[in-house]
C-alpha cells in the first residue's frame, strides 16, 4: 500500500500523505527481523555491510546513468547524498532521496552496532525497552537538530529525521503483548506527531494507521492470485521506486 501511494504521488494522483514514513517503519521491521539475528550470530555488522552494498551499488550506478542522461553530472546525486545537499536536482544532481536516506540510516546503524555494548543491548535477548528508548532518543535528536541546523531546504530528508521511524519498526517486532502494542501506539505520537501537525496540505494520518495495523494484524489471508501480486509488488518496492519517475515520463510522452 505504501509503495503504491508513493508512486501515485509521483504521478500526481490521489495519494496517502505520510506513506514514506510508513515505508521506513516497514524497513525497520525488516531490518530487525532479518538482519538482527544475523548480526547476533556473526557478532559483526557484516550483514549490514552486505545489504548496504546490495542496495547502494545498483542505486548509485542507476543514478550515474540518469545524471549523465539528463546532463546533471553532480557528485551528490551519483554518491547517494543529494538529499544532504539540496532538494533541487539542478543543484545536487538527480537522485532518489528515499533510497539515499535508507542507505544512510543503514550506515548509521552499522556504526552503532559496531560498538559491542550497543550491539549486545539491541540484538541480545528481548530488547523491546531498549529499542523503544532508542526511538525516543532519535525523536529528541531530530527535535534538537532543528535548533542547531537549518534543514528546511532539505525538506527533512535526512537520517536524523527518519531513524526514529526505523527504530519504531524494529521495536514493533518485540511488541508481542497487548501492553507493548499499546505502548508502541503511544510512541507513534512523538514519532509522527510533528509531521502530522505541521503538514501544510492535510493531516498525515496514514503512518499512525499503518503502525497500528502492523502491530495488531501480523497476518492477512488473501486469495492465492492476489497474494502473489501483493508479494511481487512488496518485494519489488525498491525497484519500483527507482523506475517510477522514468516510467511516468514515458507514459506522458505516449
Amino acid at each position: 500500500v505504501s509503495i503504491v501511494a508513493v508512486v501515485a504521488a509521483h504521478m500526481a494522483l490521489p495519494n496517502l500523505a505520510g506513506s514514506v514514513l510508513a515505508l521506513f517503519v516497514v524497513s525497520g521491521m525488516s531490518f530487525g527481523r532479518y538482519l538482527g539475528p544475523q548480526i547476533k550470530q556473526s557478532g559483526t555488522v557484516t550483514p549490514i555491510a552486505r545489504l548496504v552494498v546490495k542496495i547502494g551499488v545498483p542505486a548509485a550506478l542507476y543514478a550515474l546513468v540518469l545524471n549523465v542522461a539528463y546532463h546533471l553530472p553532480k557528485w551528490p546525486g551519483m554518491l547517494l547524498a543529494n538529499n544532504l545537499v539540496h532538494h533541487d536536482q539542478k543543484i545536487s544532481g538527480m537522485g532518489f532521496w528515499y533510497i539515499d536516506v535508507l542507505f544512510q540510516c543503514f550506515v548509521v546503524l552499522a556504526l552503532l552496532l559496531a560498538l559491542r555494548p550497543i550491539r549486545t543491548l539491541l540484538v541480545e535477548g528481548d530488547p523491546f525497552h531498549v529499542l523503544a528508548a532508542m526511538t525516543m532518543l532519535f525523536v529528541g535528536i531530530a527535535l534538537a537538530a532543528q535548533y542547531f541546523f537549518d534543514l528546511t531546504h532539505l525538506y527533512d530528508r535526512t537520517p536524523l529525521y527518519y531513524l526514529r521511524a526505523v527504530f519504531l519498526g524494529w521495536t514493533l517486532i518485540y511488541a508481542t503483548t497487548l501492553p507493548r502494542k499499546l505502548f508502541v501506539l503511544v510512541l507513534t505520537i512523538p514519532v509522527f506527531g510533528d509531521n502530522a501537525w505541521n503538514h501544510e496540505e492535510d493531516y498525515v494520518w496514514f503512518p499512525f494507521l499503518a503502525t497500528a495495523f502492523l502491530a495488531f494484524v501480523p497476518r492477512v489471508t488473501l486469495p492465492v492470485l492476489l497474494g502473489r501480486l501483493v508479494t511481487i509488488v512488496a518485494s519489488a518496492s525498491l525497484f519500483i521506486y527507482l523506475t517510477d519517475h522514468q516510467t511516468n515520463l514515458v507514459l506522458l510522452k505516449v
